[in-house]
């Protein structure tokens, strides 16, 4: 009698599929695992380079800021210098005295009628109010002057007072106005130095 031998996959019926396919199902999870951990390093670079580009985008917004700011009060303190030399040649080329009448947030340029007697805004140059958040200071004399807001010098019936005066005698009060943001330690001024109007870094009152 002829004996078959058998082979261990007979022998073992479906075990060794079965045991195959758990091997295959642990190698998918494991390669999964591996996955997942590969892509979770990605996500942490991304968020890490993500979190400079805003940090050096944030940098280069405040520099651009302070760069405006910057120009935004330089460009009022020249334009107030411009009003200020066009009235004092007007009061050396016409004869009659004129002013500049300040507020917080603004000024205007009067000239004085002689037949009136009273300070009457100058047809030469229309009142100026600032953009925000520009405010100016006075100082005459060495002196911080109180000023009102530019809209109250428009109020009907005030009568118009100049701080700054350019007489036609070329003779003017001393004066310093200080441009600054509301809140803010930068400071560009105008002041009367040497007969002349010049813009500069001049100390502000309780700026040291």
């Amino acid at each position: 009698m002829q004996l078959t031998k058998l082979s261990p996959s007979v022998l073992t019926g479906g075990k060794v599929e079965k045991m195959s396919t758990r091997t295959s199902a642990a190698s998918i999870c494991r390669k999964a695992r591996g996955v997942a951990f590969v892509n979770q390093g990605f996500t942490l670079i991304e968020l890490v380079v993500v979190m400079v580009i805003l940090a050096i985008v944030a940098g280069l917004l405040a520099l651009t800021l302070s760069s405006n700011e910057h120009r935004l009060l330089r460009t009022e303190a020249k334009r107030f210098q411009h009003a200020a030399k066009l009235a004092s040649d007007l009061a050396l080329l016409t004869g009659v005295d004129h002013g500049i009448e300040l507020a917080g947030d603004g000024y205007r340029v009067l000239a004085f009628d002689a037949i009136t007697q009273q300070w009457l805004p100058a047809d030469q140059l229309q009142p100026r109010s600032l953009p925000e958040p520009i405010a100016i200071e006075l100082m005459i004399e060495k002196r911080v002057v109180d000023m009102e807001d530019a809209h109250d010098l428009e109020e009907h019936g005030r009568t118009p007072n100049p701080q700054v005066v350019f007489w036609a005698t070329g003779e003017a009060v001393e004066f310093v106005v200080h441009f600054r943001l509301r809140d803010a330690e930068r400071v560009i001024s105008v002041a009367q130095v040497a007969n002349d109007i010049q813009v500069g870094p001049f100390i502000a009152a309780g700026g040291g």
